[in-house]
Order: structure tokens, then sequence, then C-alpha cells
């Protein structure tokens, strides 16, 4: 029993100690745990600190493309902060030719170029994704069924022919921009101010251009032509494509319409019937006295004719200005003229690729429109397109080329008098059905006046 209760008191006054011991660590733990929380209220600032930016925001924020417009800036009105804590990096769908990938002076000058905007605005990075120009994997085809199947693998911005334009913009895949913030309008050609709107909103910047002209071999014709009489009155012979691209008449012909004085109107398909008429004639008798040798019936583009003219099929090919830029160094006396038309009048026709917005997402949005911004810099794109043998959409830019013979000057007057080319629904309609009355013409199953007077009736 004594031990019995000596043992209890043991007992006892171990679980006293214990207590005891339990409450220093305890309190020593909770002094610890002061003076962390004290130590941690002056080293952590919360957002709200103006000394800090907010995460992923920059001390001087850049518009949104919804904002309203105030004015039309004559600079670049982009400038992301340095400060942005986020790291962007923007998927741009472009076919290979127009990317820093390409093999090539241009790649290498738009390497160049992408790797001066990262420096400049390191929160950002560009990744290129390569896509086909056209067809079922082209870029268009990729953006409609992206957006059905898997929105999520929409690129932030894309490069687009100005032919797809109005499609991507019809099925809501691009942004619309607002005018605002890009570069002012004026300081382009008068066919890309055309090409920035679909239905009075502008969706894409343009960047590329190609006009066609006429290429001949300086030792067998002393004067090019400059009218429709000069060339039927001479004994030459004269390449260029008839068959159509797409159903719709080629650019060729849409030259010589307009000449004769026709019209691309954007939202009219309606005829000009004499005009038409006119240019048909004009066909008829070339193919007759073979000026037009039978060939041209299968050139569906510029690029058929090239090589029976190096061939020596004929002295004068209608080709495109980024092809002449390319082949101008051969062995061949290689010259350059504007496509001889009913009056001699400087008429051509322009073709283009340009720049759009896709993401929804208003951080991405300006990124991509301060990339977007930098590349229409006149010093990038001057570099870019020279670099590339592509037609920029500025003056000032085309500027920045080589001055040494002429051409530069001759493509500064091709693309101030340049009409854009079909892009809209009415004007695909009109292309159609210029098409349909030069097959029948070409084939002797209509006169011209025929031609003419059925495509008028045409929807």
């Amino acid at each position: 029993m004594t031990v019995k209760n000596c043992c209890n008191g043991r007992e006892m006054r171990g679980e006293v100690n214990v207590s005891k011991r339990l409450q220093g660590i305890v309190a020593g733990l909770i002094i610890v745990l002061v003076a962390a929380t004290t130590v941690s209220l002056f080293v952590w600032r919360p957002d709200w600190v103006p000394s800090l930016p907010l995460f992923g925001k920059t001390a001087t924020p850049g518009p949104k493309i919804a904002a309203a417009a105030t004015s039309t800036p004559t600079a670049l009105p982009v400038s992301p902060s340095p400060s942005v804590q986020s790291q962007i990096t923007l998927v741009w769908w472009t076919p290979e030719w127009f990317s820093p990938l390409a093999a090539n002076a241009g790649g290498q000058a738009l390497a160049d170029s992408i790797s001066r905007f990262e420096k400049a605005y390191p929160s950002i990075a560009i990744k290129p994704v390569l896509k086909s120009a056209y067809g079922p994997t082209g870029i268009l085809n990729y953006l409609q069924a992206s957006q059905k199947v898997a929105p999520s693998l929409l690129p932030d911005l894309v490069s687009l022919d100005y032919r797809d334009v109005s499609a991507a913009a019809n099925d809501k895949l691009l942004q619309h921009l607002n005018q605002a913030m890009l570069p002012a309008t004026k300081t382009f050609y008068p066919f890309a101010q055309s090409a920035w709107r679909i239905n009075g909103a502008a969706y894409l910047l343009p960047y590329t251009a190609d006009v066609e002209q006429i290429a001949y071999r300086g030792n067998l014709v002393n004067m090019p032509p400059r009218t429709w009489a000069d060339l039927l009155n001479n004994d030459w012979h004269y390449l260029l494509p008839t068959a159509g691209r797409e159903g719709e008449a080629n650019i060729a012909f849409l030259i010589q319409y307009i000449a004769a004085g026709g019209s691309l109107d954007a939202n009219d398909n309606r005829i000009a019937t004499q005009a038409l008429r006119r240019t048909l004639d004009f066909y008829q008798h070339a193919l007759g006295k073979g000026v037009f040798p039978q060939a041209v019936l299968s050139f569906a583009t510029p690029e058929d004719a090239w090589q029976p003219f190096l061939q020596g099929d004929a002295e004068l090919v209608e080709i495109r200005a980024s092809r002449f830029l390319r082949e101008r160094q051969t062995n061949i006396d290689l010259r350059f003229a504007p496509v001889p038309t009913a009056n001699g009048d400087v008429v051509t026709v322009a073709t283009g690729w340009g720049l759009g917005i896709v993401t929804a997402e208003s951080k991405r949005q300006e990124a991509a429109l301060a990339f977007i911004n930098w590349l229409a810099g006149e010093k990038e794109m001057g570099k870019w397109s020279f670099a590339a043998k592509q037609l920029p959409t500025r003056p000032a830019a085309l500027q920045l080329w080589p001055q040494r013979d002429g051409y530069a000057a001759f493509l500064a007057q091709l693309l101030q008098a340049a009409a854009l080319e079909p892009v809209t629904p009415a004007q695909h309609a009109l292309a159609r059905s210029i098409q349909k009355a030069l097959q029948a013409v070409l084939s002797g199953k209509a006169t011209p006046a025929e031609a003419a007077a059925q495509a008028q009736k045409e929807p």
C-alpha cells in the first residue's frame, strides 16, 4: 500500500513535470510564430502597394482592342512596359515564306526583327507555327476546323491572304481591330487602305503586296508596248494566264477590264458591259493573230507562263513583281514595263497578305497588337520586304529600298495605281461571270458581244 502510494506520487509528479514542459514548448512556439509574423509584416507588401506593379499588369498599360477610337496616331501606339511580370508566348500561324523559318534572306530578316522585338518587349515571345497557305491544310481551313472542334488550339494571330479575310471575319475568327491603334491608314498605298476593312470593320493589317507587270527580253524588244495597238501591230509573242483561278478571271484579264472602263466595286457585281466586250474583243484578236500563243489557254497562273518564256517561246511575259525580283539576275537581258492597256494607262491589280488577331483575351490582344505594329514599322517592313523580295504596303518602307536602277521607283508607280484584287463575295461573283465570258469567246462558242451580254444577265 505504502509502495503503491509512493509510486502514485511519482507518477503524479511526473505528469505535472510533463505538463509544465509541454506548456513551455507551446509558449516558445507561440513566441516564434509571433516573431515570424512580425518580421513578415515588414518584408511582405501586398498588391496594392503603389511602388510595385500589379501581377500581370504594366505600370502603363497599353490600349485595349475594344477601346473607342479618339484619334488617328502617326506613330506606333502600343508600347507595353518591360515591367510586365508574366511571360506571354504568342502563337502565330503563318506560311513558311512569311516566317523567320524561311531558308532565305527574308527568313533571316524576319528572325532579326523578331529578336529585336523580344528584346524591346521581354515579356512577349513569338512562336511561329507553319501552316500551308491554301487548301485543306491551309490556314483558313485550320482556323475554321479548330473553331468548331478544338477552340483551345486557335492561335493568337495569323497571316492571311486578302482573299480569305472576308470568310474569316464572317466566321468570327478575327478580332475587330480599332484602327486608332494601328498605323495611320493614309500612310499605306490606296489598295491597302481598301484591304483594311470588311463591311466597314477593320480586321487586318495589310502587310505584303504583289502586282503584275511585264518582263521582256531587251535584246529582242527595243521599246515595250504600252497600248493594245502596240502589241497587236508588232510581230511579238506575249504569254499570260487565261485559264482562270478557282473559276474566276485571272488578274491579267481584270487589269484589262479595269483599263477599258470596268470597275471592281467591293459591293457591286454588275458587269460594265462595254468594258467587258472591248476586252474580250482584244483577247480574241490577240489569240487569232498569234500574239497570244495557244498555250496560254492552259495557263492558270503567271507562274505557268514563266518557264515557256525562259525557253524562248515569247519575247514578253506577264508576271508578278515578286517573280521579277527573284529572277532579274538571270543571264538573259531581262527588263520591266507596265502591262500594256487599251489607252496606255498604267493599271495593275494588287494581291497580298496581312496580319490579323484571333485571341479574345485582352492581355494577349495587347501583346499581339504590339507585335503587329512592330512589324508594320517602316524600317522593319522595309528591311524584310527587300530581303524577302516581296512588296511593302507602305510607301515609306519602299523608299528604304536601294534606288540604283529605277525598279523601286517603277514599283512605287504600280503600287500607287493598283486596285485591290477581288476579296468580297460580290467581287468574286463578278470575276466568275467574266471568266465564263472569256472561256466562251476563246473556245469559239460566243462572240465578244454575245458573251458580254450573257455575263450582264447573270446574277
